[in-house]
């Protein structure tokens, strides 16, 4: 029996042999990370990273640590990583008077690695420095823990190490199966059901050629100022409480369609191409579908702004949208909405296969519509 205890001597080689393996991990999953990948959120829930209007980027911190509060991001999960990793070295090593609120998460995937790196490096330089009085002694012990030998914080550190970087990994996993699920997954029934959205900038026709798009295919319409509309009756645009339920019902009808044997749904939306979040907001959307083996398309229509000028103040669009009805306040969002964001490809849309650009500036909904039907061999009644 007494030849099994390891003693602190030997805990060190093992500690840092140990770290060589968490490191390994991390090395590898971190490799090839992208920005994108670290913005995509696997859930409609669950902690993320946010810039604010400083600039900076923030992070959620759970108030409890329940399943229901959904699955990080893989941002958040960096960001998790570079917060105790940079708290742990500070209250060991350093001053001792680094924050949660003080960590920031980088920006992008190439600083997150940066930052990490650098991290490693520090660690690693300091923890190979520690001789095995070192780990006994509770003299570098502050954080997460005090009255512990400095041993029981490194070994910590490598479990924590170890697990941030299987997550970030099977997040990485689900990240990848998702494009895979989403387009190629087999359908579930004899005749898929089918999901067209359509988007471009305000006034460029979007809903018209929606409602012509399901005379012909016999899709419902669901346009973007049905759930808008309704919500502006309670809270104005952009307040927290109108973002939410905007966004939970169309979540509801979207998973209830999905479930029907409805033959599809149009879908119309301003996306702001340049915004990761309206990306992320389109793919849970599409996941939804996607669980029923439904076919989806993108059509993206395209106008100049004199043109969607004269649009902004036709009958069908007024009488279907009263915040519009003030025209010279739409008329100022149409303008300012295309100077702020992107609002069409050039190109570079996400899911090209899938994807028609139109210009329609000179033509009907009608043919528009004709034209979207045959491009994509969608079922015409």
């Amino acid at each position: 029996m007494k030849g099994s205890i390891v003693t602190y001597g030997q805990g060190r080689e093992y500690l840092i042999r140990q770290f060589e393996t968490a490191w390994q991990l991390t090395s590898y999953h971190l490799n090839g990370l992208t920005t994108e990948e670290c913005l995509w959120r696997p859930a409609a829930v669950g902690l993320h990273v946010w810039q604010g209007d400083d600039g900076n980027w923030r992070a959620d911190w759970p108030d409890r640590e329940d399943y229901d509060i959904g699955p990080p991001s893989i941002g958040w999960l960096t960001w998790h990583m570079i917060f105790w990793w940079s708290m742990v070295i500070d209250h060991s090593f350093v001053a001792r008077t680094l924050t949660r609120e003080q960590v920031r998460w980088p920006g992008s995937a190439e600083d997150v690695r940066d930052s990490i790196e650098r991290l490693q490096d520090n660690w690693r330089n300091a923890i190979c420095q520690l001789t095995k009085e070192d780990l006994r002694s509770t003299e570098h012990t502050h954080w997460p823990f005090s009255d512990r030998p400095f041993g029981h914080v490194v070994a910590w550190a490598n479990v924590e190490l170890t697990k941030n970087a299987a997550e970030i990994g099977y997040a990485r996993f689900l990240y990848a199966a998702r494009f895979c699920f989403i387009w190629n997954r087999p359908p579930l029934r004899v005749q898929p059901m089918h999901l067209v959205i359509i988007f471009g900038p305000p006034a460029v026709g979007k809903m018209t050629v929606g409602a012509e798009l399901a005379k012909l295919t016999g899709f419902k319409l669901f346009h973007n100022h049905m759930t808008i509309e309704l919500v502006l009756n309670f809270f104005p645009y952009g307040h927290p409480q109108f973002n939410k339920l905007v966004s939970e019902f169309r979540r509801r009808i979207f998973e209830e369609v999905a479930a029907s044997d409805l033959p599809g749904l149009i879908f119309t939306y301003v996306w702001a191409l340049d915004h990761p979040s309206d990306k992320d907001e389109i793919d849970r959307y599409c996941d939804i579908f996607c669980a029923r083996g439904a076919d989806i398309r993108f059509v993206e229509l395209e106008a100049p702004v004199e043109e969607r000028l004269k649009r902004n103040q036709g009958e069908d669009r007024l009488a279907q949208k009263p915040s519009k009805r003030n025209v010279i306040q739409s008329e100022q969002n149409l303008l300012e909405s295309g100077q702020q964001y992107k609002l069409n490809s050039t190109g570079d849309f996400f899911y090209p296969d899938k994807h028609i650009k139109i210009d329609n500036t000179t033509l009907s909904p009608a043919k528009t519509a004709a034209l979207i039907v045959k491009a994509f061999a969608l079922p015409a009644l």
